[in-house]
């Protein structure tokens, strides 16, 4: 995760760490996010990668339970 972090951020990739989501709204060209702290932000486009148990999931999709579809997915780079 820490290499994947550092490669984005290199990249211009802005995260947002200790910032609960609350709401998304969207409309034809950004998304706008509001955080339990207060803090609102807009952007193009936005990557939840918070979980079985998905905030971002809860505020597309409403209150329902994760349904494992049985598929995943694993990949590995050897850097050597």
């Amino acid at each position: 995760q820490k290499r994947l972090v550092e490669f984005a951020e290199k990249s211009g990739i802005e995260f947002k760490w200790g910032h609960p989501l609350e709401t998304l709204s969207q409309n034809e060209d950004s998304v706008t996010l509001a955080f339990a702290n207060g803090v609102q932000e807009k952007a193009s486009f936005v990557v939840g990668c918070d979980g079985l148990h998905s905030n971002t999931r809860t505020c597309l999709f409403g209150e329902q339970p994760a349904t494992y579809t049985g598929l995943s997915q694993v990949r590995s780079i050897s850097c050597t």
